[in-house]
């Protein structure tokens, strides 16, 4: 059986080569164009491929060092973190000291301030009500002949202590 061979057009072709082969009628330098055109494309494509392989080197290489960075980062960060919190816990205790020797030097003021609340509560608060009532009304009356009886008595009869 005998195939017989049909003509084809070129599709996936440049349209200056494809221009270029309907004008060359030896098969040979057809092929031979074409070969050529083949060539110079997978140069190109192998190219290419070696430039993505290149360019995924760079990005992983890239990555690398951003994850690094980021652990180094998180590092410092975790050493500044514990590095503050160990300060912190000396600077309480110093606190904490303070405030002890803060509270005992006041604990002899409590004293005294407690000594002065019981003071303060055990005074006659109604005596002092009725004592001032009697110097308001010997106030209104301390004119004339009252003032100067007030004047005689105090002058004359002093509590001695």
């Amino acid at each position: 059986m005998t195939e017989k061979i049909e003509k084809t057009d070129l599709v996936w072709l440049p349209e200056s080569l494809a221009k270029k082969l309907k004008e060359v009628q030896d098969d040979k330098l057809i092929e031979d164009m074409i070969l050529e055109y083949i060539n110079e494309t997978k140069t190109y494509l192998q190219t290419d491929i070696k430039n993505f392989e290149d360019e995924v080197l760079i990005y992983r290489g890239s990555m690398i060092k951003a994850k690094q960075a980021f652990k180094e980062a998180k590092d410092e960060q975790l050493n500044a973190m514990y590095a503050l919190w160990e300060k912190s816990e000396k600077d309480i205790g110093q606190i904490r000291d303070l405030v002890s020797k803060a509270k005992k030097e006041l604990e002899p003021l409590k004293e005294e301030l407690d000594e002065i609340k019981t003071l303060m509560s055990s005074i006659d608060k109604f005596g002092i009500q009725s004592l001032l009532e009697i110097i308001k009304e010997i106030n209104s009356h301390y004119y004339g002949e009252t003032k100067d009886i007030i004047d005689f008595l105090f002058k004359n009869y002093k509590r001695e202590k």
